[in-house]
């Protein structure tokens, strides 16, 4: 039987850039667009080490991260991205240009 505690060691990841530990947060992800500046995407989840600040952004981040820059981009007229693989490093899709 396994315990609490024992579940909760195998979640642990540890940090890719020290010896420290990456722990889930919601918090605000800055980016730019052009034409538009600086945007901020609201209560996005990602994990972040405590010790050094890394932080990892996954598949749940990056389709909130997606899906609120689409939604900023239709509601000022700026070009969506191409569905399909690409260089970027949010979900894999890149821009129209």
């Amino acid at each position: 039987m396994k315990t609490q505690d024992a579940e909760a060691v195998q979640d642990l990841i540890p940090c890719f850039e020290c010896t420290g530990t990456l722990r889930a947060v919601i918090i605000p992800y800055l980016t730019q667009l052009p034409g538009l500046g600086e945007v901020t995407v609201e209560d996005v989840p990602m994990l972040r080490c405590p010790d050094c600040g890394d932080t990892v952004i996954g598949h749940q981040g990056s389709d909130r991260i997606d899906s609120c820059l689409n939604e900023i981009r239709r509601a000022h007229d700026l070009a969506l991205p191409k569905s399909g693989p690409a260089n970027s490093s949010l979900g894999g899709r890149g821009w129209h240009e």
